[in-house]
């Protein structure tokens, strides 16, 4: 959108003039797709700091799935399993859409049966966390998946022209620090899980007799 320099105002009207339209022709559909595009590019180039709240993050991946949801149907089943000690913690900007959409790119559309994602959070040792972003698709080569990890922590600048797991280890190791950051766990025909690893906030969290015994461990 940057580099084709329009103005997210402009987006921001055009898509809030479609779902008018749509409102006003009682097509509801095209009306929740427009406000839900809307929401995610006014999340994105918010400027609203490095970090925000895991709740932040989780219901813009829930805006983002409300899209996929039009065109993937009964294919996608999506299970939110984070409690609120968890959603009250600080995570960098986009980090779980971009997980998310890789298990839909990755999972979902070379599947022609149910793609089942689940995000969930548990609590780790030493003041750690995680966010865990799983799927039930295909999976990952061993070989490959070798390759995948070793590539989170080269020192070349990333080329992607798009957000991926790579560049969210790296902004998370920035942030937080080299405890943080991502883990990748995959087997060839048994899906994959990734998990954001992330400092916990007592805090924020409340204390750890007070959180829920299937939010520890790990």
């Amino acid at each position: 959108m940057l580099q084709a320099q329009i103005n997210p105002h402009f987006l921001y009207n055009s898509l809030d003039t479609i779902r008018g339209m749509a409102l006003e022709h009682d097509i509801d559909e095209i009306g929740t797709m427009a406000a839900a595009l809307a929401r995610l590019l006014r999340y994105n180039v918010k400027d609203a700091g490095l970090t925000v709240t895991i709740r932040q993050e989780v219901e813009i991946v829930e805006v983002y799935l409300r899209i996929q949801q039009f065109r993937f149907e009964d294919r996608l089943e999506v299970q939110f399993d984070v409690p609120d000690w968890a959603m009250r913690q600080q995570i960098c900007k986009f980090t779980l859409q971009p997980l998310v959409e890789n298990c839909i790119v990755h999972g979902m559309e070379p599947n022609a049966g149910k793609t089942r994602i689940r995000l969930s959070a548990a609590l780790l040792e030493d003041g750690l966390m995680e966010v865990r972003v799983s799927d039930n698709g295909p999976g990952i080569p061993a070989d490959k998946l070798e390759q995948l990890r070793l590539r989170f922590d080269e020192e070349e600048p990333v080329r992607e022209s798009h957000i991926g797991v790579r560049n969210v280890h790296r902004r998370i190791r920035h942030v937080f620090g080299k405890r943080c950051g991502l883990r990748m766990e995959s087997a060839e025909g048994e899906g994959t899980e990734v998990s954001v690893v992330l400092p916990y906030d007592p805090h924020l969290g409340g204390d750890r007799n007070g959180i829920p015994a299937s939010a520890g461990g790990g």
